[in-house]
This record gives C-alpha cells, structure tokens and sequence, in this order.
C-alpha cells in the first residue's frame, strides 16, 4: 500500500470517527428530547455508515484505474441508490417497527444530510489526490 493510499485512509478514519460522534450526539439528544422509544436514529445510523464505508473502498479502488470515468460513475450510482435505499429504510422501519412520527423522520434527514456532507467531502478529497 502506498503512502497516498495510507493517508487517503486515515483521513477518511478520522472524519469517519467525527462524523459518528456528530451523528450519535444528534440521536442521543433526540432520544432524550423528542422520541425515547425510537430506533430510526440508529437504524439510519448503521444504514448510511455501511453504505459510506462501501462507496469510499469503491470509489478508492477504481481510482486507482485508468479509467477516468468510473470514479464519476461510482460517485453518481451511489448516490441514487443511496436516496433510493434511504426511502426503502423508512419504509421497512415504518413497516415492521413502528410507525413514523414527524421527528423521527426529521431525525432521519438529519441523519442524511450530514452523511451526504460527509461522503461529499471525503470523495473529493480522494478525488483530488
């Protein structure tokens, strides 16, 4: 493994940590606040970290390539089917959890606005490498 690479990881570690603390302190408010029997926080939690941790290795591995274009291809495809999974998560939550209340489903955007602030960031910065 390269040195770019090592740093490439360990930066996306450390933003990674950051972003969970910034994330877990919003659902640990929230639960105290607005919605105490409630699981959308840390469901949405693990689904958008799972999903963040996949396409940073994919985006990472075919930079690596040639090919100038599959960067752009894993960005964009990713992104689709992140918002398309986002829906199906609320759907299965409200489905055979629990049904949704209007700050669950805030808590919820919240949740994917930071995360897409997040990958945002960190795609391009390993783009710019």
């Amino acid at each position: 493994m390269t040195r770019q690479y090592r740093d490439a990881y360990s930066s996306f570690i450390a933003l990674f940590v950051v972003a969970q603390l910034i994330v877990c302190s919003i659902i640990i408010f929230f639960s105290k606040h607005y919605i105490p029997n409630s699981n959308v926080g840390w469901v949405a939690n693990a689904y958008f970290s799972l999903f963040s941790i996949v396409i940073y290795l994919s985006a990472l591995k075919n930079l690596s390539l040639s090919a100038g274009n599959a960067f752009i291809r894993i960005v964009m495809g990713g992104s689709g089917i992140k918002i398309g999974g986002a829906i199906l998560v609320l759907l299965l939550v409200h489905l055979l959890l629990q049904p949704l209340e209007n700050p669950e489903i805030i808590l919820f955007l919240i949740i994917y606005v930071l995360f897409a602030i997040f990958e945002t960031y960190t795609l391009t910065k390993l783009n710019n490498h």
